[in-house]
């Protein structure tokens, strides 16, 4: 056992890894074949990927293509996400539970693959959403929001309604996470809308005062500018 220590201790450092906590603990870095890592607090192991010559197929490139359209849809509101899916942060990132949650929004056929925008989902969670939520827009290009007041499981009157304005489905985006506090029962929003756009994606959801609930969200629908 002494020794099995002491040659692991050697590969270790050999490879550059670094041991945690110990002799006993885990290790990040490679040694060999292996690589160690943390996530979440605790320590994991997985091989090295193994080069391959073999070209991919069109399963595997139609993959691909999806993931690298969710990653960059996904990466325009990382920092609107860490807030609207904090609520599931104990059991996996804010970034990964927006991918989950929104894995049906990629439609079509390979390459011709796009986002459906009714289907974006900015939150999900057990916190009870807008009773009656209506939307109304003016020639002001303003948003005018109406819902009724209703508590019980756990809806509280501070609780927030938190916006997202999605233009032309692009990298354009405006977004409030405290338009509003549940027991106002109206919200007047008014769009910057940054010149050249033509429509906007609106969508409402409602998170607790302290970012710890949320509700599932609601696609309002597209206001044309």
């Amino acid at each position: 056992m002494y020794w099995s220590i002491i040659i692991f201790k050697h590969l270790i450092e050999k490879h550059m890894a670094r041991i945690k906590n110990g002799i006993t603990g885990g290790f990040s870095g490679k040694v060999g074949a292996i690589i160690g890592y943390q996530l979440r607090g605790k320590d994991y192991l997985r091989s090295k990927a193994k080069p391959t010559t073999k070209l991919p197929t069109q399963k595997q490139l139609a993959n691909r293509e999806r993931f690298r359209l969710m990653q960059a849809w996904r990466s325009r509101f990382t920092v609107f996400f860490a807030t609207t899916f904090k609520n599931h942060t104990h059991e996996r990132s804010a970034q990964n539970a927006a991918h989950a949650f929104n894995a049906g929004i990629i439609v079509g056929e390979y390459p011709a693959y796009y986002i459906d925008a009714s289907k974006v989902v900015i939150s999900k969670g057990q916190l009870p959403g807008l009773a009656g939520l209506n939307m109304q827009v003016d020639g002001e290009k303003q948003l005018h929001f109406s819902w009724n007041n209703s508590y019980g499981n756990g809806a509280l009157s501070t609780d927030l309604l938190s916006i997202l304005i999605w233009y032309d489905e692009g990298d354009i985006y405006e977004a409030s996470t405290t338009a509003a506090q549940r027991v106002d029962e109206a919200l007047t929003y008014t769009l910057k809308y940054p010149g050249g756009q033509t429509f906007a994606d609106v969508y409402v959801t409602v998170l607790s005062d302290d970012r710890e609930r949320a509700a599932n969200s609601c696609y309002m629908g597209r206001v044309e500018l």
